[in-house]
């Protein structure tokens, strides 16, 4: 190892430091309240970036809306700013404005230099500087010298998801909230408050949520509304306990104690309502055209006073916006798309509507491929399923169908004996042997089950699905009549040698999970076959237009 420069040889020591303290603040709220409140406590404090969160608490939270929940961001940093002006009021003014950025800088460490956080804290720091020289603030020219500062110190940023929703939050705090308020003055402005600020934030984010998620929870404006003063309470609650937490580990850990029931409540609520029916809902992801396209007309209602009294005219163009490419997409789309799973091959159908999926998912694989993929094309439901494997063993259709419904499931005839487990789909068919039937709109022929070969036509195309490929097998199918030549193969890349390939006469393989030996790689060269790899290639994509193509990720478009 080289040595360190002077710079990492000053910072070493910093940052060791500053997480020696951030493990202490965990330790605190973990001894409270254990797993998995503790975690989230701290998470709510110096956000989840510094903090093991367990996943399935992330996930319910992000699912219903409650993400920025487990972010340090504005809200944290007012909460400090507050408190250090308010302890350091007797002091002379540097000494002061030292103190109060000193702190805060501190704080910006302990969350590991989010550009959510520095942008809050350099705001902050307006704030400190204008109320010590008693001036007043100018929040869109700190929000912007905040950008600048921010990208000259790293411009990759502005590529940054959580700077983009931090700088677009904000701003709808500005512009959105007052007006919002002013159109709510007939509640009493606590409650009123507690309305327009999630509202606001809710809708100036969504479009960049569709863009890169493509999915949207309907429940989400009022859940944020309903547990917006029980994340006050709990974020004081841990800001408290890891002050104390910093001198005794045993004193903080009985203020976070206090808070148990409201961790817990709010976990609890995330967890419910991200089992709700229709929670996430896909829109399917929407271009940079239509961000730009919705975002310039949240301005027109904003800045033309005229539109602002049709503002209900505005909302229903957006939404149309959004919602008639995504429903003509889908109802066009007419595409195969092998993903890249980790065991074994797994297809996705389009066809015009319809939604198939071939291959049996891990949860892992389910979780996070197989899902985001769904979301991403704006599918909401799965028309029909053939799994490889016994309805006993589905842990991964499990995870999946707790995503969005499964209307009908195939499984091998042999396989009918075992007890279907009906909480995966609506309706279970068998899958007969050497028989021809439709599955939904497409031609299915079970060839084999061990190895398992499966014959399906989509278009023009026919396919064969191998799994495991044993080419020694291959023979004896063809010798029976049951296997003849097919334009696409696809097995998960497993094979030792070349042997029985000649009877398949592939114009495309795709292997899957697997990576390729050079031997092999070398076989489908001398015969001219197209060779995709997902291991290699991410998903590969068939369409009737653009023939074949690899997409740069499993969750791609």
């Amino acid at each position: 190892m080289g040595k360190r420069s002077p710079v990492q040889n000053l910072l070493h020591p910093l940052q060791h430091w500053l997480w020696n303290i951030r493990q202490r603040i965990v330790r605190t709220h973990v001894t409270g309240l254990g797993v998995p409140a503790g975690p989230l406590m701290s998470a709510m404090l110096l956000g989840k970036g510094g903090v093991d969160v367990p996943f399935p608490v992330k996930d319910a939270f992000a699912n219903v809306g409650l993400a920025h929940a487990l972010a340090a961001s504005g809200f944290q940093v007012s909460l400090l700013v507050g408190i250090m002006l308010w302890l350091t009021q007797s002091l002379g003014t540097g000494l002061r404005v030292g103190i109060c950025v000193g702190t805060l800088a501190l704080y910006i460490g302990l969350t590991g230099l989010e550009a959510s956080v520095m942008r809050a804290g350099l705001m902050g720091c307006a704030v400190l500087l204008a109320t010590v020289s008693e001036r007043k603030v100018n929040p869109f020219g700190s929000l912007l010298l905040a950008a600048v500062v921010l990208l000259a110190m790293n411009p990759l940023w502005v590529w940054d998801l959580g700077f983009q929703l931090s700088f677009v939050a904000t701003l709808a705090l500005l512009v959105t909230v007052p007006a919002l308020m002013r159109r709510l003055d007939w509640m009493p402005v606590a409650i009123a408050s507690l309305i327009a600020v999630p509202l606001a934030a809710y809708i100036w984010t969504l479009p960049l949520q569709l863009h890169v998620f493509g999915v949207m929870s309907p429940y989400s404006i009022g859940l944020n509304v309903v547990t917006s003063s029980l994340i006050t309470l709990i974020s004081a609650g841990s800001a408290i306990a890891a002050l104390l937490g910093f001198f005794s580990i045993t004193l903080g850990s009985w203020v976070a104690k206090l808070f148990y029931f409201p961790t817990h409540g709010l976990i609890g609520l995330a967890e419910w309502v991200s089992s709700l029916p229709g929670n996430n809902f896909s829109a399917g992801t929407i271009t940079p055209l239509q961000v730009i396209t919705l975002y310039a007309l949240y301005v027109l209602v904003l800045g033309i006073h005229r539109l602002r009294r049709s503002w209900w005219l505005v909302g229903v163009l957006c939404i149309a916006l959004v919602a008639i490419p995504a429903a003509m997409a889908t109802n066009q789309r007419f595409q195969v798309t092998v993903l890249a799973t980790r065991d074994r091959p797994l297809l996705v159908l389009q066809k015009q509507g319809e939604v198939g999926i071939i291959g049996t998912p891990n949860p892992q694989d389910a979780r996070f491929t197989v899902v985001p993929f769904l979301q991403k094309q704006g599918i909401n439901a799965v028309d029909w399923a053939i799994s490889f494997s016994p309805p006993a063993d589905n842990a991964g259709w499990q995870t999946l169908t707790h995503a969005l419904p499964l209307h009908n499931f195939y499984i091998p005839a042999s396989a009918t004996n075992v007890q279907p487990h009906f909480s995966i789909a609506d309706r279970f068919h068998p899958l007969p042997l050497g028989e021809a039937i439709p599955v939904g709109s497409t031609p299915v022929r079970l060839v084999s089950l061990e190895p398992l070969v499966l014959r399906f036509q989509v278009g023009d195309r026919l396919w064969l699905l191998i799994d495991p490929l044993d080419t020694d097998t291959l023979p004896l199918l063809q010798a029976n009549g049951r296997l003849s030549a097919a334009h696409i193969l696809c097995w998960s890349g497993e094979l030792e040698t070349a042997a029985g390939l000649d009877i398949v006469q592939p114009e495309v393989a795709i292997a899957s999970t697997h990576p390729l030996s050079p031997a092999l790689e070398q076989w489908f060269q001398q015969h001219t076959v197209t060779l995709f790899s997902t291991e290699r290639d991410g998903a590969v994509q068939w369409t009737p237009d653009a023939d074949f193509y690899p997409l740069l990720s499993a969750d791609a478009e």
